[in-house]
């Protein structure tokens, strides 16, 4: 006796999906140009989870990179600057490390980062 063949058949496994992003991150520079990111990830509709980009391949991924702050730096940044508030060797080491992008480290060594700004500014 032959086996009968079933009558349904599963379809359509792969889970339904969908891109999700992550808000801007911060500017990397106030002015002159700079970039910000975000996290673009693909996530299973049903369980929250994040699955691998392939299941969202159909759809089109959102920009995880966006030009920012593309206007001209101005020579005048901080206009009553003299000197930093903190010690320059400090303001220096907040250079390297890229804070010079947040008001307060701008204020308080502002002539060690008005100094990056210029530079920005003469490229």
């Amino acid at each position: 006796m032959k086996e009968r063949p079933n009558s349904t058949e599963p379809c359509n496994i792969q889970p339904c999906t969908k891109w999700v992003t992550d808000a801007w991150e911060e500017c990397t520079v106030p002015c002159g140009g700079g970039v910000k990111h975000r996290i673009v990830k693909c996530v299973n509709e049903e369980s929250k989870t994040v699955e691998d980009r392939r299941f969202c391949e159909a759809k089109t991924r959102p920009a995880a990179l966006q030009n920012c702050n593309q206007h001209k730096c101005k020579n005048n940044k901080a206009p009553s600057c003299i000197k930093d508030s903190l010690s320059t060797r400090f303001c220096e080491k907040l250079k390297l490390l890229g804070r010079c992008s947040l008001i307060t480290i701008q204020k308080q060594c502002c002539l060690t980062c008005l100094s990056s700004y210029q530079t920005l500014d003469s490229r």
